[in-house]
């Protein structure tokens, strides 16, 4: 597979990697450069300088050691390139299919990009591990016993139930990989436990069964983009949580998929309805609510006593 760095990129690097060698020749060799008046040709003079620089101080030695550990990248990606990110949260890699003419009906080319943050390119121990989660969710989308398909099903619940899942499978799939890392000893520092953190508070509908569904996908070693998205959509019913006879709704109150605190005959104090009204004029008790919700609101009360019995300024 073809690699182009964007030259931005590595003269941006080049100079905050030169920063701490304020002695070093690359400094008169730049100055020099300057003087050339034709721009097109100065311009490749100062190309050729940051290459030959990054190069010697192994810049780009994170990118090509994390692309060589994925075999299906390199066979089944034309073409890559490493762009220069605004930011260190745009910071990620993509997977682009377009079609190839050329090659005829049907056929395809596969391109994959990478930005990154010039700065990182400075702390290789931190770069690698990223980029080697990063192209896992590249290799698995490769995959056909993935059977990855970015087009989402129809949902219930329009769009904010649609962020819902797709925050949840995101999180499902990064539990899944950093599981693989962690079992070939090349995961980033703390994944299991900043990973399982993450999944808990995404996942807190399953209570005290979160930490267990955690370690279930932490060492799932390779399962499929339906299973992820099946767990996601409904993860009581899917985890098997459900069957002690509980049954999984759309939570008109905070728009997230729980146990209805209403579904076994609960009537709720008047007092109780008032107060989830403040917040939702519109809300009956006949469409109930996730039993987070109801904790929260029978706690409010109590949470505005406290508050009127602290002196006040």
């Amino acid at each position: 597979m073809e690699i182009e760095i964007d030259p931005q990129l590595v003269e941006e690097a080049v100079s905050l990697a030169m920063r701490r060698r304020p002695q070093s020749s690359y400094w008169q060799e730049r100055e020099a450069l300057y003087e050339i008046e034709e721009p097109e040709r100065r311009e490749a003079e100062f190309n050729r300088l940051n290459q030959r620089f990054f190069d010697d101080l192994s810049l780009g030695a994170p990118i090509f050691q994390a692309l060589s550990e994925q075999h299906l990248i390199a066979q089944g990606v034309q073409k890559g390139r490493v762009l220069r990110s605004l930011a260190r949260k745009e910071e990620g890699a993509e997977l682009f299919v377009n079609p190839a003419p050329s090659r005829g009906e049907g056929e395809t080319v596969r391109s994959l990009a990478i930005r990154l943050a010039p700065q990182s390119l400075l702390d290789p121990e931190v770069l690698l591990p990223f980029l080697r989660h990063e192209l896992f969710h590249i290799a698995d989308m490769l995959d056909p016993s993935f059977q990855y398909d970015p087009e989402l099903p129809e949902v219930e619940g329009g769009s904010t139930r649609v962020k819902l899942i797709l925050n949840r499978y995101r999180v499902l799939w990064d539990t899944v990989i950093d599981g693989r890392l962690c079992r070939r000893g090349t995961a980033a520092a703390k994944a299991r436990e900043l990973r399982q953190r993450e999944f808990c508070g995404e996942f807190a509908l399953l209570g005290e069964k979160a930490a267990l569904e955690f370690g279930r996908w932490f060492e799932c070693e390779r399962p499929s983009h339906p299973e992820l998205l099946k767990f996601a959509a409904d993860p009581l019913t899917a985890g098997g949580h459900a069957a002690t006879g509980a049954t999984t709704f759309f939570c008109p109150l905070c728009q997230g998929l729980g146990t209805n605190a209403l579904s076994s005959g609960l009537a709720l104090p008047e007092s109780l309805a008032s107060e989830i009204r403040r917040d939702a004029p519109r809300w009956q008790p006949v469409q109930g609510l996730c039993q987070q919700c109801l904790d929260l609101y029978k706690s409010r009360p109590l949470s505005r006593a406290a508050a009127d019995a602290l002196p006040k300024g």
